[in-house]
């Protein structure tokens, strides 16, 4: 993982926003052009810029392959929210969970963020299976980029205490 840059615009096209069934979870709810693309890398870059965290790049540890984005995002009115998102390649295989816990750690451990939000489609039942297998817990809902939203908490403490409790073995996106 490494925090998206300007040079990573053809692979965020390529692995995210060129693809329906990664994009039907996200706020725009379609495949777009390379110019969404641009948009939403600008946007990472000025968001590391402002905040010192965001977005990262999530690589194939072996191939070096752009696999997806995984991050926190500041959001006025909601808070600090984990996000991800995956090409198909890369979901099944445990991605998801192992970035957004390096995600959760950087919050709760360098950051010394009190909270972490989620925020997802009540369809999107793999991203929620990932969200619980983190430590998150339902938190209401939400009207989020126009959409209803379901809210997950992740609070540090709640947590620390969920550690203790046997993982089920799910695979994640």
């Amino acid at each position: 993982m490494e925090p998206i840059r300007r040079g990573d615009i053809d692979d965020l096209f390529e692995a995210v926003v060129s693809q329906d069934s990664v994009m039907r979870w996200l706020a725009t709810g379609r495949a777009d052009s390379r110019s969404a693309a641009e948009a939403m890398c600008d946007d990472h870059v000025a968001h590391w810029a402002r905040h010192g965290y965001g977005y990262f790049a999530v690589r194939d540890a072996a191939t070096h392959a752009f696999l997806g984005r995984v991050g926190l995002r500041n959001r006025a009115g909601y808070g600090v929210d984990l996000g991800f998102a995956l090409h198909p390649r890369a979901q099944g295989r445990g991605v998801a969970g192992e970035a957004g816990r390096a995600c959760l750690d950087l919050a709760f451990g360098r950051l010394s963020l009190p909270v972490v939000f989620a925020f997802v489609l009540p369809d999107n039942t793999a991203s929620i299976a990932v969200l619980r297998r983190l430590g998150a817990q339902a938190d209401g809902t939400v009207q989020s980029s126009g959409l209803h939203c379901l809210r997950y908490r992740f609070d540090p403490t709640v947590m620390a205490a969920a550690e203790h409790v046997v993982d089920d073995g799910g695979a994640d996106l």
